[in-house]
């Protein structure tokens, strides 16, 4: 699973420091002669955050959404829990909404409905009539991704260490910034929740384009391959 993580590289006397983050802020520090040396200390920095902290997460989780384990269609996200529930049975799914298409005698045993229904629910996710994605547990909505694919689209979606706030990569102060930044924001077409949520390494950077150029010119979208829990 590929995972885009922002980070910042900036030139000091002596050589190059920087940082990488996620929506807890800064999530790894590096440092290098040159820049690339910087990239390398950084990439093993978070490599080793990724490790413990995604892993831990994906399992916790329990990594829903993966093409062998797609979401029910009868499946329903009560939030701010962020706990699957089952909207026929009014309850909170054993399997968490999780149809394991590699493993039929779990999804089975684990949910609520009757034989005819659990039936009819494997049959159209294997035949792929239904692609399972209404919101992956342990993800969250990048606005501006979802400004243009659509709050449904899965590639809307992230991990956490895969978000980043404003201002913890630029001077941004809400208190002091907000308004005079919103309106380049405006007039530049995009909508006020841009600068007031947690956005994708990518979107991070457009943003900072706007309205923090200098900074921008220090950022960077590092990827890295994180490896989901075995079962």
């Amino acid at each position: 699973m590929k995972s885009a993580i922002l980070a910042k590289a900036e030139e000091v006397t002596g050589g190059w420091i920087g940082n990488a983050f996620g929506s807890e802020g800064i999530i790894a520090i590096g440092a290098g002669r040159t820049e690339q040396e910087l990239i390398t200390s950084l990439r093993q920095s978070v490599d080793d955050y990724l490790v413990v902290d995604a892993a831990h997460w994906l399992a916790q989780m329990g990594h829903a959404g993966s093409p062998d384990t797609p979401n029910c269609p009868e499946g329903a996200i009560k939030l701010p829990a962020d706990i699957w529930v089952c909207k026929v049975a009014k309850e909170t799914c054993p399997i968490q909404a999780q149809v394991f298409l590699d493993e039929p005698d779990r999804f089975f045993e684990g949910c609520l409905l009757d034989e005819d229904r659990k039936r009819g629910i494997f049959g159209a996710v294997s035949q792929g009539e239904y692609r399972g994605f209404h919101h992956v547990r342990g993800r969250y909505l990048c606005v501006r991704c979802a400004d243009e694919r659509g709050n449904d689209s899965a590639f809307s979606y992230h991990y956490p260490w895969e978000l980043s706030s404003l201002e913890d990569f630029t001077p941004f102060d809400p208190q002091r910034d907000l308004i005079e930044k919103l309106k380049i924001l405006i007039r530049a077409g995009i909508p006020r929740s841009a600068i007031l949520n947690a956005l994708c390494a990518r979107h991070s950077v457009e943003i900072a384009g706007l309205l923090y150029p200098a900074v921008a010119a220090n950022l960077r979208v590092l990827e890295f391959d994180v490896r989901r829990p075995s079962r």
